[in-house]
């Protein structure tokens, strides 16, 4: 597809989504965006370490959250 054939599906799609929807859309937009801009992630940093073991920890405890939890979570998240 085109540049322009896809701006124009895109169009598309959006006029025909519920307007509910709509500021989620927006937030995803601006997240997408976001991590295109995003040149290099620090993978060894502390709190990213940190925050990975206590993930794991939380997994082998049967700490685990649903996905209606985790979509709650992630919208509040998005919506900062």
């Amino acid at each position: 597809m085109s540049s322009v054939e896809l701006k124009s599906e895109v169009i598309r799609l959006v006029n025909e989504m519920d307007a509910a929807l709509m500021e989620d859309l927006l937030s995803s937009i601006h997240v997408f965006i976001e991590q295109q801009n995003i040149q290099d992630i620090n993978t060894t940093s502390p709190e990213l370490l940190k925050s990975l073991n206590e993930s794991l920890i939380q997994a082998r405890q049967n700490e685990l959250l649903s996905n209606e939890e985790v979509i709650k979570e992630t919208k509040k998240w998005l919506t900062k």
